[in-house]
């Protein structure tokens, strides 16, 4: 199978449709076999006429079959282990394989060295009331390319940069012919085609070139550029010329004159701050005019939502109002930005922005504490939240509807995509920020990887009263060998191979009675970054530990991991709701486990009343009119309803079709 065929199969799989040769046809009895063959991983056909066995073996490539092995089978084996045996197998398997076979060696099979027999329980498949039941659906040729024109036409839509997923499943539809010169709404977006063809720089400006020239080359010097930097110069040269003129900050302006200079571009004519809109709006700042401000930031973009707190802060009692009333609701996305954190303002504020697909963050210091200007009192900042939640809710009201809809309870726990660009795809896998109920008593988290080394699986436990700051407990390759959590948290140790598997057992009641609150569940890449190879991640909700370690059918849900990091975060575990929460990070780090400053980054999705405000049922209900039952209605939102026909469903992990919605 060539390399197109298998990316296009991952994308129809991660959407619940599956592909098939319809030359293929099987006799009639062959499909109850094949049903009976994909009930192995939960997975109902809802036209199993149409099976072969080749769609069989898709879906059990996808789902995983057959993964690597873990260091102990199952982390339950841990329990018949004392922590000086644990950690007596764990020191000899290390001197061996470093001392014997070399240290980091990458092709290294990294297997126990086991000292002390143990006779262990047989693990059985998990319980059938276990299962997670998934719908799929087989598709003709003419579907395939309904769906996928759809596809492009929603990443089109975004406002925001694509992750590393969406960037490769967006340049592969565009090589396969799927993008017919739709608008595309993020500048960075565009970026990801002028590397193609240079004609797409007409689509940028010139402050976009600067940033995609900061973006590539960052601050390195144009004197010792690598051979992949001076083809980035290269690109730059060729659309300079293409890119429409702009107001620019002084900075701005110098580094494009900079540019131009390097690139030996010399019939364009100098930038300047002339036209900036900062630069006056700063001089009626300092005169004391903050109306006039916020007039000329109205009047550029969304300046003026990105800058109300400093004028906010700054006016009188007079002004205040008058400002919120200014605030335009053309942007809800950056309105909604604009508030998410407003309750910090009297704290030391937490930072969290993507950048280059990373999560990155910063806490504020005393030293930036102390001298913010830009602070609202606990009235100010409620009624600013007040105001601009109901233009939010105005600006969807406002918009073209979907005709009628029914919206499944789940989309109440769906937060809004705003940003993705540091997340990873998969199957089922909700935006940042989501909450699941879980099922079961026990939770087993589970990653394996495939030609990458020595990945390190860890859970960080916060205490109910936690602050950030605290101590944290961890379970992870440095502590499983005490034990440190008894028999409520058990791992199936640390797997160093090339290709592996590691497990975590949690028994939640008990997690919970000792005093915690939260788990997160976090990747670190040990040998290097997690962007070569194949990593998975995910959980299975579960009934008895004492099964298989590896059942495809009991998977929630399954994240690829792809990140220019060597740290990840995927879940947290919300023992007090018994729900879990979808963090889905690449993080900018090198830790072997998260840090405060990281903690403190992820922290507001971990407060039920995250949700509470805004979730994507909120928005969907204003696009449309709601209706109780789902056939009734032209668009249904729900994880496992089949559109009859003239419907359609959208799902809580059709991610670029939420995103469509919150920017349409």
């Amino acid at each position: 199978m060539n390399k197109v065929s298998s990316k296009l199969k991952q994308i129809f799989l991660s959407r619940h449709y599956v592909l098939t040769d319809e030359s293929i046809i099987e006799k009639k009895t062959q499909s109850y076999y094949f049903t009976y063959l994909l009930n192995r991983f939960g997975i109902e056909i809802v036209n199993p006429e149409k099976l072969n066995m080749q769609v069989v073996k898709d879906i059990a490539e996808y789902m995983g079959i057959s993964i690597p092995s873990s260091f102990y089978d199952n982390p339950q084996q841990t329990k018949y282990f004392s922590c000086d045996e644990l950690l007596l197998e764990q020191i000899i398997s290390y001197v061996v394989i470093d001392l014997i076979e070399g240290n980091h060696n990458e092709h290294t099979n990294f297997d126990r060295i086991e000292i002390f027999k143990k006779v262990f329980p047989k693990y059985d498949e998990s319980d059938s009331n276990e299962s997670v039941i998934r719908k799929f659906v087989i598709i003709s040729e003419e579907e395939q390319r309904k769906i996928l024109s759809e596809i492009i036409d929603n990443y089109c839509q975004y406002t925001r940069p694509f992750s590393l997923d969406e960037k490769e499943e967006f340049l592969l539809l565009y090589k396969l012919g799927y993008y017919n010169n739709q608008k595309i709404q993020c500048k960075d977006n565009i970026f990801n085609l002028i590397e193609i063809d240079k004609k797409y720089g007409s689509l940028l400006d010139r402050k976009d070139i600067v940033k995609y020239s900061i973006l590539k080359l960052k601050n390195a010097s144009f004197k010792k550029l690598s051979s992949e930097e001076k083809k980035t110069l290269l690109i730059i040269k060729k659309v300079i010329p293409l890119a429409s003129e702009c107001p620019m900050s002084k900075k701005q302006a110098k580094y494009f004159n900079k540019l131009c200079k390097e690139c030996n571009i010399d019939n364009i004519e100098k930038e300047t701050n002339i036209h900036s809109p900062y630069k006056y709006a700063i001089k009626s700042i300092k005169e004391n005019n903050i109306m006039n401000a916020a007039k000329i930031y109205n009047e550029n973009g969304s300046l003026l939502e990105r800058n109300i707190k400093m004028l906010l802060a700054r006016a009188d009692e007079n002004d205040f109002v008058s400002l919120i009333d200014m605030l335009p609701n053309k942007n809800p996305i950056v309105l909604y930005q604009l508030i998410e954190n407003i309750d910090q303002d009297n704290k030391k504020r937490i930072f969290t922005f993507k950048h280059n697909n990373l999560s990155k963050s910063h806490i504020e210091t005393d030293y930036e504490y102390m001298w913010r200007k830009s602070r609202l009192d606990d009235k100010k900042s409620a009624l600013l939240k007040n105001i601009v939640l109901n233009k939010i809710i105005s600006y969807y009201s406002n918009t073209e509807k979907l005709g009628k809809i029914y919206i499944s309870n789940e989309f109440e726990n769906i937060a809004l995509p705003i940003n993705t660009s540091a997340s990873g795809r998969g199957l089922d896998v909700l935006p940042t920020g989501s909450r699941i109920k879980i099922r079961g008593k026990y939770i087993r988290t589970f990653c394996y990887w495939e030609k990458v080394f020595d990945i390190d699986t860890g859970v960080l436990f916060l205490k109910d009263n936690y602050q950030i700051g605290d101590e944290v407990d961890e379970l992870s390759w440095r502590t499983y060998a005490s034990k440190p959590f008894g028999n409520s948290a058990l791992t199936s140790g640390d797997c160093r191979s090339i290709s592996g598997a590691e497990y975590i057992d949690f028994d939640l009641e008990e997690v919970k009675d000792l005093g915690y609150k939260y788990a997160l569940f976090c990747i670190n890449g040990f040998g290097g970054k997690l962007n070569v190879g194949k990593i998975y991640c995910g959980y299975q909700d579960k009934n008895n530990l004492n099964t298989e370690s590896w059942d495809p059918k009991n998977i929630e849900l399954k994240i690829n991991v792809n990140s220019d990091s060597n740290q990840y975060s995927g879940f947290a575990i919300d023992l007090e709701a018994k729900e879990i929460v979808i963090l889905n990070l690449n993080i900018d780090g090198r830790n072997l486990v998260m840090d405060e400053k990281q903690i403190a980054s992820i922290y507001k999705y971990l407060n039920k009343d995250y949700l509470k405000d805004i979730n994507m049922a909120k928005i969907i209900s204003c696009k449309g009119e709601l209706v109780s039952s789902p056939e009734l209605a032209d668009v249904v939102f729900d994880s496992n309803y089949m559109a009859k026909e003239n419907q359609k469903v959208i799902r809580p992990f059709d991610i670029e079709k939420l995103v469509k919605i919150l920017n349409s």
